[in-house]
């Protein structure tokens, strides 16, 4: 069994991003005791889907992984944009879908903690994200997961590529955030930008690209991995390298998904998304690199501030501290997160 499960590890990485419509099978029956007959097609869902992101390449990972884990048995169909990030958890709630993948960036409105990785200068060191977002995020991830949609969250994978990007002006100082009027997606983005003394503007990120052409905006915090995709390269000219925290992916699976396999295929899949999130880490950091080599060939300017810039901007960001430890933040789990962090990262 234990090279089975190693089979289905190398064979996707997979995380998921699932609708599994409703666990239902297109040619099968699942009986009581989870005992399945015949072969079943289910459906997973990619919720925000970026040509050529981290989360698009992920999801192209579950057919095979599902696959290998059940032998044959469970077929995986991936549907793109079904349901929005915030949409998800009452949906697999309501049984319509099987679970699903979010960027936690979408769901930090709802769920702050989930994003603590975003708090400015928590996380400085990339070799402290593997163990942060397993014994830290995940578990509090979980309990949300589990109270409000009866599924789990199997993985969470997060990167440090997340910029400043802009049009017009660079960003070289802590200071020259003075100002600025950057899109915002929610309390948490809001906090931050402020804290920089910046004018954060609402708005979803579908309207980016008209706001900075019009110049209603002057920038954007995205994934580098985000801005090619959706040609957002056409309308900046700098991408501003702060410690702006982590960008997640969350793949999670429905409990009644779960219980309909076999032992031997959750065992399977269970050590196989184990494998995926050590295996998907360093090859986000490869797409993250790639798409800053290919942005800076499109004109782009990447502009590296200084360290003492980098802690001027940290130094700027500690009301932020405090709000995510506020009941309007994330509150006492919060601070405990913070608490927890810091004893990782030494800072």
């Amino acid at each position: 069994m234990k090279n089975k499960r190693m089979s289905v590890a190398m064979a996707g990485l997979a995380a998921i991003a699932v609708t599994l419509s409703g666990c239902a099978s297109s040619s099968a029956t699942t009986g009581s005791e989870g005992e399945a007959s015949g072969a079943e097609t289910v459906q997973f869902a990619l919720t925000v889907s970026i040509a050529g992101s981290p989360g698009n390449t992920s999801v192209e990972m579950i057919p095979d992984i599902v696959s290998e884990a059940t032998d044959g048995r469970v077929t995986v169909e991936i549907v793109e944009d079904v349901v929005g990030p915030t949409e998800l958890l009452p949906a697999l709630s309501a049984n319509r879908f099987a679970g699903g993948h979010v960027y936690t960036d979408y769901m930090a409105a709802t769920y702050p903690a989930w994003h603590v990785g975003a708090v400015p200068g928590l996380i400085l060191n990339e070799d402290d994200i593997p163990r942060i977002m397993e014994e830290v995020v995940l578990p509090v991830m979980n309990e949300d997961v589990t109270r409000e949609a009866d599924a789990t969250s199997l993985a969470i994978v997060g990167t440090m590529n997340t910029v400043l990007w802009t049009g017009d002006q660079p960003v070289p100082t802590a200071a020259d955030w003075q100002g600025l009027s950057i899109r915002a997606n929610s309390a948490f983005t809001i906090q931050t930008f402020r804290a920089q003394g910046a004018s954060p503007i609402e708005m979803p990120f579908s309207e980016v690209y008209g706001s900075l052409e019009r110049q209603i905006i002057d920038g954007t915090v995205a994934s580098a991995t985000d801005i090619k995709g959706v040609s957002l390269h056409e309308v900046l000219r700098y991408g501003n390298f702060f410690p702006l925290g982590l960008s997640s992916n969350q793949f999670i699976f429905t409990n009644s998904f779960l219980d309909s396999l076999s032992d031997d295929e959750r065992a399977a899949l269970e050590e196989g998304m184990e494998e995926f999130e050590e295996g998907l880490f360093p090859l986000y950091q490869e797409q993250y690199e790639a798409s800053l080599a290919e942005l800076s060939e499109l004109g782009i300017e990447m502009v590296e501030p200084s360290e003492s810039e980098v802690e001027a901007y940290v130094e700027n960001g500690q009301p932020v501290y405090d709000w995510f430890a506020s009941e309007e933040g994330a509150g006492e789990r919060g601070a405990q997160m913070l608490s927890e962090i810091r004893d990782i990262t030494g800072h």
